[in-house]
């Protein structure tokens, strides 16, 4: 089914690029002409599946009257520079739903910034992100880490953890998150090691953890990766192979490494691992969707995978945004972003949000799109300020079962109301 599906995307996108032919001219004749940065692969060299979610978007708000274009980005190795941006804005685009990572978001909000362009990341999930000299330009519709470090820091002390280590990645992503958490776990009154930078060493960084598990006095019994896949199976493959390390430390991940068959990828990485026993209570936190939305679309989120429904969402808000501006100019429709996403009337879909804009019924002008990932409302930063997180858990065979839902506090997620369905 995957495969049918995964050639099927292949296909759609195909007929989107023969019929847009990606040019700046073409880009002029719809009433919005969106560019996505979204990488083409995955890590693996697998097609990356999120850009099936796009597809989708854009096919459900162009069947409703949106007339909607597609420029997609090149990438390089999974991430875009300025001048895979510069391509883009040349072929006439009017938002950029991207970048996916922190990193890239960073490395590019100057540009975005002088461009004066619309742009809304699904994904970047980075402290630094809220703080950025965007001119308003820059949303995205993922909770920032802010809310992701004290859930972890709350479900270490759940689980009694008493000392801690933190291996983080060396960028923006990483950084960030590791102040967070440091900070949290103070506050949690769990103390710490020195945090240590896994890509400087991977060696020298598990040894720093073998041993601070196995000191006499007061030793390290959690273990937080603020690392993406890669640097993440690698470490747990060395650790889970590490007699002396056997039932001593509980794992916890962020959401870059809460995707599904981790632990088969953690095993094909290193042969020599003795046990997946020690991955039962490895947890990691990602963002969720609103646990009251019915969904008439599961079906092509699930295959399009994780932040697919954000990514919808940041499709159907510029086109809303667009359509209340009444402008395809980004310096124009920007101004309507905010106010499309929170505090007015709540609409589900971008038939019904479309509907409320152009039936002539001025009472109704003020939306709130509702969508897939939840209530988004953004704040003056073009942050989300409300939304919830996945905790995921693993057993002793490497399997999840059924995920907790928390929200932005974490706390479980309560019972759905009826109006909220």
């Amino acid at each position: 089914m995957k495969n049918i599906c995964l050639v099927l995307y292949v296909f759609i996108l195909a007929c989107i690029l023969v019929s847009s032919g990606c040019r700046s001219d073409d880009c002029a004749d719809a009433s919005l002409c969106i560019g996505v940065l979204i990488p083409e692969r995955i890590f693996d060299g697998s097609y990356d599946t999120r850009r099936q979610a796009v597809v989708s978007a854009v096919e459900d708000i162009n069947a409703a009257g949106g007339d909607i274009e597609l420029v997609f980005g090149r990438d390089t190795d999974r991430s875009f520079d300025s001048d895979a941006l510069r391509d883009v804005l040349n072929r006439g685009v009017d938002g950029i739903i991207g970048p996916a990572t922190s990193a890239d978001s960073v490395g590019l909000v100057d540009d975005l910034a002088r461009a004066k362009m619309v742009a809304i990341s699904p994904s970047a999930s980075s402290v630094e992100i809220s703080t950025f000299a965007d001119d308003g330009y820059f949303f995205r519709v993922i909770p920032s880490d802010a809310f992701q470090a004290p859930i972890l820091a709350r479900l270490i002390k759940q689980a009694e953890g008493k000392r801690a280590a933190i291996l983080f990645r060396d960028d923006s992503y990483g950084r960030n998150l590791k102040d967070g958490l440091v900070e949290s776990l103070g506050q949690a009154g769990i103390s710490l090691i020195e945090p240590i930078e896994y890509e400087a060493d991977p060696e020298a960084a598990v040894n720093a953890v073998v041993s601070a598990a196995n000191a006499e006095v007061n030793p390290v019994d959690s273990v937080i990766l603020a690392l993406f896949r890669e640097g993440g199976a690698n470490f747990m493959a060395s650790m889970l192979k590490r007699e002396e390390l056997s039932g001593k430390v509980k794992y916890y991940g962020a959401d870059s490494l809460s995707i599904e068959g981790f632990a088969e990828i953690v095993v094909a990485l290193d042969p020599e691992v003795l046990s997946l026993e020690d991955m039962e209570g490895f947890v990691t936190t990602i963002a969720g969707p609103d646990p009251c939305r019915l969904e008439n679309r599961k079906e092509i989120f699930d295959e399009a995978g994780r932040y697919a429904r954000q990514i919808y969402d940041a499709v159907v808000l510029m086109k809303l945004a667009s359509i209340k501006s009444a402008s395809s100019d980004p310096a124009e429709y920007v101004r309507e972003m905010t106010g499309v996403s929170r505090d007015g009337t709540k609409c589900r879909t971008y038939a019904e949000c479309a509907g409320f804009l152009t039936d002539g019924d001025s009472t109704n002008d003020d939306i709130d799109y509702h969508g897939f990932s939840g209530e988004i409302d953004f704040d003056a930063n073009g942050d989300v300020t409300k939304g919830f997180y996945y905790v995921h858990t693993y057993d002793d065979m490497g399997g999840r079962p059924d995920p907790v839902l928390v929200d932005l506090e974490g706390n479980p997620a309560g019972e759905c109301k009826a109006d909220n369905r």
